[in-house]
C-alpha cells in the first residue's frame, strides 16, 4: 500500500465517527481526498472517491458547521451552518479556484462523482452550477487562460 492510500484508508475509518457537532473538521480532510482521486494506482483512486462519498454522506446525515472553527474562515458572516449535501459540494467546489491544475482537474472529477452518487436524494439546485461559476472560470483564474496566444 502507498503512503496516500494509507491516509485515505484512515482518513475513511475515521470520517464515521466525526461528531455531528464537529462537522468544522470536514474541510480540511477534503484535499487529501480529492488529490487522492488523481493517483495513479487505481485501489488508491477508488478509495479517495469512496471518501469523498462518505464524506458526503456524513454531512448529508445531519449536524451544525461552525464555520469560525474552519482555518481561514474565522472572520465568517455565518457562524454555523447546517450541514448538508450543497454545504458539501459547496466546499468542494472552492477547488476549483486552486491555482494548480492538478487540483482544479481532480475537483472536477470529485464533484461529478457526488453529483452522480447523490442525483436522487438531492434539491434541483445542487445540480445547476451557481451562477458565478462561468465568471470564476473565465475571469482568468486558470492557467491557460492566462497566456496569450500568438
Amino acid at each position: 500500500m502507498s503512503l496516500v492510500q494509507d491516509r485515505v484508508s484512515l482518513l475513511a475509518a475515521l470520517v464515521p465517527l466525526i461528531p455531528a457537532d464537529s462537522l468544522h473538521i470536514v474541510p480540511s480532510l477534503i484535499p487529501e481526498a480529492v488529490l487522492g482521486t488523481k493517483e495513479s494506482n487505481g485501489v488508491t483512486r477508488e478509495a479517495a472517491y469512496d471518501l469523498l462519498v462518505s464524506m458526503g454522506q456524513k454531512m448529508a446525515a445531519g449536524g451544525r458547521i461552525k464555520r469560525h472553527l474552519i482555518k481561514g474562515m474565522e472572520d465568517s458572516m455565518e457562524d454555523e451552518v447546517d450541514a448538508n449535501e450543497e454545504e458539501f459540494v459547496t466546499m468542494l467546489s472552492a477547488g476549483l479556484a486552486a491555482s494548480n491544475p492538478h487540483m482544479i482537474a481532480a475537483s472536477i472529477g470529485a464533484l461529478g462523482r457526488l453529483v452522480w452518487e447523490f442525483h436522487c436524494a438531492s434539491s434541483p439546485s445542487l445540480l445547476a452550477p451557481p451562477s458565478s461559476s462561468p465568471s470564476l472560470l473565465l475571469s482568468g483564474s486558470l492557467p491557460c487562460l492566462n497566456s496569450s496566444s500568438s
